[in-house]
C-alpha cells in the first residue's frame, strides 16, 4: 500500500489513543490524589491531567506504533517478464516491495568493492544476488552469496546469518534482469524476521541492476 495509507492509519491510532487517555486520565488522577492526600482533585487539576495524559499517549503511540513495508509481515509481489514471482519463471519483483531498512544515507555501489586480490574490500558486507530463469538450479536455491556459485537456499542464508550474527554490517540484495520476484520477497521477509532479534546488527540495502540493463 502507499505510504500515505500507513501514515493515515498511524494518525488514526494517535487520535484514538489520545481520546482513550482523555477519558481515563481524569479518574486515574483523582483516584491517585485521593489515595495519596485523602482529598479530592480540583476540576482544574482533572483538566490538566486529561490534557497531559492525552498528549503523552499521542506522542508515545506515534513514536512506537510504526506501520509500513519492512515492518512485520509483508505481502508478496507477482513477477513480470514471464514470471509468477512464486518459484516459477524469471519473474522480477512486483509493486509490493518491502522498503529497505536504512540507518544512514550511504550510496550503494553497482558492483561489490574488491581489493587487488579480488576479495570484497568490505568484509562486513554480504552481497546476496537473487537469480531465476535458466540460472535457477531448482530446490529453492535462488541465492548467490557474495554473488558466487553455487546457489543456496533461503534456509542456507538463514543458517549463515545465525552462525555469524555480528559478522555482517550490511546485507545487499542484488537484483538483475532474471531475478525471481517471489524469491526476493521471501528473502526480505526472512531478513525482517531475523531483525526482530536485536542481536543482529545488519542493515538491508538493495542493489538494483535492472535499471542499468533497461537503460542500455
Amino acid at each position: 500500500m502507499p505510504a500515505v495509507v500507513y501514515e493515515t492509519l498511524r494518525v488514526v491510532a494517535v487520535v484514538a489513543g489520545a481520546l482513550v487517555a482523555w477519558f481515563a486520565a481524569g479518574p486515574i488522577a483523582s483516584g491517585l490524589t485521593r489515595l495519596a492526600f485523602q482529598r479530592s482533585l480540583p476540576q482544574a487539576g482533572q483538566v490538566v491531567a486529561r490534557v497531559g495524559g492525552s498528549l503523552l499517549a499521542g506522542v508515545l503511540i506515534y513514536v512506537f506504533f510504526t506501520l509500513g513495508p519492512g515492518w512485520g509481515p509483508g505481502g508478496g509481489g507477482a513477477g513480470t517478464n514471464g514470471g509468477t514471482g512464486d518459484d516459477k519463471g524469471p519473474g522480477i519483483a512486483g509493486t509490493d516491495k518491502v522498503k529497505d531498512k536504512v540507518i544512514k544515507d550511504k550510496p550503494v555501489t553497482e558492483k561489490p568493492i574488491t581489493d587487488k586480490n579480488g576479495k570484497p574490500a568490505h568484509t562486513d558486507w554480504l552481497f546476496i544476488e537473487v537469480i531465476g530463469g535458466e540460472r535457477y538450479p531448482g530446490g529453492g536455491k535462488y541465492y548467490l552469496l557474495q554473488r558466487k556459485d553455487p546457489p543456496v537456499s533461503r534456509d542456507d542464508v538463514e543458517a549463515l546469518l545465525k552462525e555469524k550474527k555480528q559478522a555482517f554490517r550490511e546485507i545487499h540484495i542484488v537484483l538483475t534482469g532474471d531475478s525471481n520476484g517471489g524469491a526476493e520477497t521471501r528473502l526480505r521477509k526472512k531478513l525482517d524476521e531475523l531483525l526482530t532479534d536485536r542481536s543482529y546488527a545488519f542493515v538491508v540495502r538493495t542493489q538494483d541492476e535492472r535499471k542499468k540493463v533497461s537503460g542500455e
